[in-house]
């Protein structure tokens, strides 16, 4: 028995030591499949196996060996079998608990893995000397055994295991940075540094990235979330968030918004924000409105009968034992409980955790529950959904009023939410349209939890961005002639900018191109539809018939100014430097008086008089954000900004301001190269920094799809290396992130 129980203490110990070096790079049991011709193994499981083995092997003896020890003789073996299962029982049943909710919560996984192999190797060592016979060869392996065994203990003093905690079950990067670690009692929860940013991942899952000081504003339709409840409820002035995360939803929040309740589950993740706070754009903790509740979701609902005017849920992963009971009918009908008559309830899903069955149930739950459902998709993969008792109509009454948007426009701005177009573009199911997806579906509760069962991710059947809207399109409010975008906003809206706002995820979601096509049609022989057709060809990167048939179109609707706009926006360089073409200078002369102002503008700029365009500044920023040339005017604005040699820091703040939010609906390497120079001008070295990593990265990436020559990157790389070694002078860099982007640019071969 006592040397079983010191075979299991080495056993675990080499077991934990060997997991770090020979962790497999890829995740998953079934994973890493190899054909040895007979038979086809999963590598990964053959590891696991092999790791577990020794340990299972030597445990296991112990029953049995015990048994023998209280047992007398043959007699006594039932009764000796019986205390030893009860007793091991009770062990299991302790154990477990102290492990999960002290030992490892206390010591980490390092510090368990320590006690457990001290404890083992001391039990065995005690056994070995109470049980010994006394004689001396007996006498010689018990001491030589504890004698390895002390040593063993004495220099066994693992460290964290870095590399089994940045490895997640999705397969995601594994080369960051651990900025933070520790064990809660339902998770572990790792904070990382990544793309000069933060990631938030508990038990390995990837739950948040969040922004750095000097990162470029991201789109990410989780964003989404609470200004979708506030523009769907402007008078909202109470919300509840259920989890919290990186805290993304709760930064997200409008601030007409009073009170912000937050419930999370691991107080480990409130650490890890608070811990890393100082390395992230703004700190949602700080924000006074908000409260956090340490507590399980659905029994802090029931321990609180208050209402709220919106509930925005976004737990972990829906497979995970924390998160799984929250997208159930029960806990949908709790969060309905608990919402004030016209309140608003939103929940976050990702497509690739669904099947087209499993998006059909999970609407039908709502609509169990609630009678109006909304559905949208603000970027292909990211689902969010919109559920109330009373009438949704939030494109009507934006457009009609403009609020909320109108009374924050910067802080709706920020999530790439500027009008009522952006919400028309992300909207795929009306009440109608959910209604007939959901028909017939089974419902998800608690007793049959299909979301929480399902092996869809695990075996790769997940939808994807292009599959999920090809599902969508029979139901999508802007693929059907009947819906209030044709009968109620056909004049309210600018579908030139729809359908460009349309195609931002085309690269991501090939079905988008048919949907603009789509748009087309309904629009008819007008000038908006020829926009929409022509812009299709564009989507489908048939370049030159996009511009004939822009062309044709003009002559069609010589009075429709989108489409010359447009058919110009190729031809802006040569209008403003006086190449342009007779028959470009001749549509270009036909244009409103605005557009004319943005060309005079644009000669000004291009010859370098920059005083003349800082005057002009004032009407320039009359331009609509949903005009064909804005990036165009955006960058005549921050140019100018950036080469004034009074209040350059101020200056350089604006211009930052005014990129950022372009960039983040319309990057393009022309506003990254501008935003790195703006950084510099207001003495930002994070900006500077973060928008030099960003260049390269969607450089080298047009460069190895052709859509950009290699050697022009080359070249930038050289202007690159010297912006980033000015910046060395700055106050505040952070020397270890711009070392980090310098070796990443220096990669990069001279031209």
């Amino acid at each position: 028995l006592g040397i079983a129980l010191l075979v299991a203490a080495a056993a675990a110990a080499t077991a934990y030591l060997l997991l770090e070096r020979l962790l497999p790079g890829t995740a998953g049991l079934m994973a890493n499949v190899k054909d040895f011709g007979v038979v086809s193994l999963p590598m990964n499981s053959l590891f696991a196996g092999l790791l577990l083995l020794p340990m299972t092997l030597a445990i296991g003896m112990t029953y049995p060996l015990a048994v023998r020890v209280l047992a007398r003789d043959a007699a006594d073996a039932a009764p000796a079998s019986a205390r030893v299962y009860a007793w091991n029982t009770v062990g299991a049943i302790v154990g477990s608990l102290a492990a999960g909710f002290v030992l490892i919560p206390l010591l980490r996984y390092e510090g368990a893995i320590r006690i457990a192999v001290w404890t083992s190797a001391a039990l065995g060592i005690v056994a070995l000397w109470v049980l010994i016979r006394p004689t001396r060869w007996a006498c010689r392996v018990a001491v030589v055994a504890s004698v390895v065994a002390i040593a063993g203990c004495a220099f066994f003093w693992p460290q964290p295991p870095m590399k089994l905690l940045v490895t997640s079950p999705l397969n995601v990067g594994t080369t960051e940075r651990v900025l933070y670690y520790d064990i809660g009692r339902s998770a572990s929860v790792v904070m990382l540094a990544q793309d000069g940013g933060l990631a938030l991942r508990t038990n390995g899952l990837p739950e948040a990235l969040m922004d750095g000081p000097g990162s470029l504003p991201r789109f990410s339709g989780e964003f989404w979330l609470s200004p979708l409840a506030v523009i769907a409820r402007p008078d909202a002035r109470d919300m509840l968030i259920v989890g919290f995360g990186g805290g993304v939803v709760v930064e997200g929040v409008p601030p007409s918004v009073q009170k912000i309740d937050v419930i999370e589950l691991e107080p480990e993740v409130i650490a890890a924000n608070q811990a890393t706070a100082h390395m992230r754009r703004r700190n949602p903790l700080n924000d006074p409105r908000v409260n956090v509740i340490l507590n399980d979701a659905r029994g802090a609902l029931r321990l609180t009968n208050h209402r709220y005017d919106a509930i925005v849920s976004q737990p972990s992963h829906p497979w995970t034992a924390g998160a799984s009971h929250l997208y159930t009918r029960e806990f949908m009908q709790l969060a309905h409980d608990h919402l004030t008559r016209d309140g608003v309830f939103v929940q976050w899903m990702n497509v690739i955790f669904m099947d087209e069955g499993l998006l059909r149930s999970l609407t039908a739950t709502l609509l169990s529950v609630f009678p109006e459902v909304r559905v949208y998709r603000p970027d292909p993969n990211t689902i969010v959904f919109l559920a109330s008792d009373a009438p949704l109509n939030l494109e009507v009454e934006l457009a009609r009023t403009g609020l909320p948007v109108r009374a924050a426009p910067l802080h709706y701005a920020r999530y790439g939410i500027n009008n009522t177009e952006d919400l028309v573009a992300a909207l795929v199911l009306d009440v109608e349209g959910a209604r007939r997806l959901a028909v017939g579906s089974p419902l998800i509760t608690d007793d049959e939890n299909r979301i929480a069962t399902s092996s869809v991710f695990e075996k790769g059947r997940g939808m994807n961005g292009e599959s999920s809207g090809r599902l969508l399109a029979g139901f999508d409010p802007l693929q059907r002639a009947d819906s209030v975008v044709y009968r109620e906003l056909r004049d309210k809206l600018s579908f030139p900018y729809l359908v460009r706002r349309n195609g931002v995820f085309s690269m991501l979601d090939p079905s988008l191109t048919d949907r603009t096509l789509r748009v087309a049609h309904f629009l008819g022989k007008t000038g908006d539809g020829e926009y929409a057709r022509a812009f299709t060809y564009r989507l489908r990167h048939e370049f030159p018939r996009a511009s004939q048939y822009l062309r044709l179109a003009i002559d069609d609707y010589p009075l429709e100014d989108s489409l010359k706009l447009e058919f110009l926006k190729s031809s802006f360089g040569p209008l403003a430097n006086g190449t342009a073409t007779p028959e470009s200078a001749e549509l270009a002369a036909q244009l409103d008086d605005m557009a004319k102002f943005v060309i005079q503008t644009a000669r000004h700029a291009a010859r370098g008089e920059w005083k003349e365009v800082a005057a002009a500044d004032a009407r320039l920023a009359e331009i609509r954000w949903t005009h064909e040339w804005y990036a165009e005017v955006v960058e005549m604005r921050v140019n100018w900004r950036i080469r004034i040699s009074q209040n350059r820091r101020r200056f350089g703040d604006e211009a930052l301001s005014l990129i950022d939010r372009t960039a983040i609906m319309s990057p393009t390497l022309g506003l990254y190269g501008l935003r790195a120079r703006s950084g510099f001008v207001a003495e930002r070295s994070d900006v500077v920094i973060e928008s030099v990593y960003n260049y390269v990265k969607l450089s080298e990436n047009m460069a190895r799809s052709g859509m950009i020559e290699p050697k022009a990157v080359q070249t930038d790389a050289v202007a690159l290396r010297r912006l980033l070694d000015e910046t060395r002078t700055m106050a505040g860099v952070n020397y270890e992130r711009l070392a980090e982007v310098r070796r990443m640019v220096d990669r990069i071969p001279p031209p």
